[in-house]
């Protein structure tokens, strides 16, 4: 990985935000997509959704970013969440998930101190990033892809820029490029005024 095509800050360039901030609460949390694989097994959804909103709402966090989500339900009325699909198309021809129709990624965040700022996107890690389904590489037969967003902080008005990435499990190439992908977007963002 060549890093010297990214800015080289010192970490008292970083646009932290003040050391008297309040706290923001943030979190990554893989659910394990929804696979048929796991049909009349204790991994079958219907059996750990109950459980991962509970574990998600004692985390207590303003922000987690989220990764196979499958439709989450029994969260506190002050949640938001919004998921985008890997594989769009498998996605909307669900009627039992198989394979990656139920996996996306995206983000859980209290609207009490957050605000999302225009829409949730996604990119995809393939040398085609703005469309689904391009050439990913050496990476498995699963599409994988990020979701992105900027979120204002309420309390401290600090302005977020975040991702939910998903990396290929078996691709070492898919791996590099899809860090670099997210890392031009990151650079990108900071240069808008963000934090990543």
């Amino acid at each position: 990985l060549n890093l010297s095509m990214y800015p080289s800050l010192q970490p008292a360039q970083w646009p932290w935000p003040e050391a008297s901030a309040p706290l923001l609460r943030i979190a990554c949390y893989n659910l394990r997509v929804d696979h048929d694989a796991d049909a009349g097994t204790a991994h079958e959804w219907c059996h750990r959704r109950k459980l991962a909103a509970s574990a998600i709402e004692s985390l207590a966090c303003d922000l987690i970013l989220l990764q196979e989500p499958g439709p989450l339900q029994d969260l506190p009325a002050d949640i938001e969440v919004r998921v985008l699909p890997c594989d769009p198309i498998a996605w909307s021809n669900a009627s039992r998930p198989t394979g990656q129709r139920s996996d996306g990624n995206g983000f859980i965040w209290r609207r009490s101190r957050l605000e999302l700022l225009g829409d949730v996107t996604e990119f995809w890690f393939s040398e085609t990033p703005e469309k689904p389904g391009g050439k990913s590489w050496d990476s498995s037969k699963y599409l994988r892809s990020c979701a992105e967003a900027r979120f204002r902080d309420l309390l401290t008005g600090h302005l977020w820029h975040v991702f939910s990435a998903h990396f290929d499990h078996e691709g070492l190439q898919v791996r590099v490029e899809s860090a670099r992908l997210v890392m031009r977007r990151a650079a990108a963002a900071v240069a808008q005024g963000s934090s990543v």
